[in-house]
This record gives structure tokens, sequence and C-alpha cells, in this order.
């Protein structure tokens, strides 16, 4: 990190996932959700790869708080922000 001002902004799709996650601050997802199939299939996830970077670097940096995220959502299905 260079310190520089950043905003994020994040294409989505029909999915919305990464939209729902930040725009609502939680994350009712679940790995057997169906995605919708959409003209970019390399979006149609339910769970993106990328959500626990962001997460990290939302968190400033707090690996604790992620892992906290990450064992609320394999037990629940489910996190909060």
């Amino acid at each position: 990190e260079l310190g520089l001002p950043v905003c994020l902004v994040a294409a989505t799709n029909a999915n919305g996932t990464l939209h729902t996650l930040f725009s609502a601050a939680s994350a009712p997802l679940a790995a057997a959700t169906t995605a919708t199939p959409t003209l970019s299939p390399s979006m149609d996830i339910c769970v993106p790869y990328n959500m626990w970077r962001l997460l990290y670097v939302a968190a400033r940096n707090s690996a604790e708080r992620v892992r906290r995220w990450q064992a609320d959502f394999a037990q629940h299905g489910a996190f909060t922000i």
C-alpha cells in the first residue's frame, strides 16, 4: 500500500454478490446457492474468490476479523461486517 486514497469501483452482473456484500454490510451467501447464468460466465459465482482479500483490506488488514467472518460463514452460511 502506498497510502494513496483509492476509491473501489466494482463491476457486477445479475448475481451482484460483491455489491450486496458492501452495500448491505452482510453476506447472506451460501456455497449451495445457484448463480444466475449471464453473458459473463466468469462472474456467475455465488462466493467470489477475491471476497476475502477485499474484506481483509476493508478490515484494515485485520486477519483476525477475516478469520471470524470465515468461521461464521462456514458455520452459518452468512456473516455480518
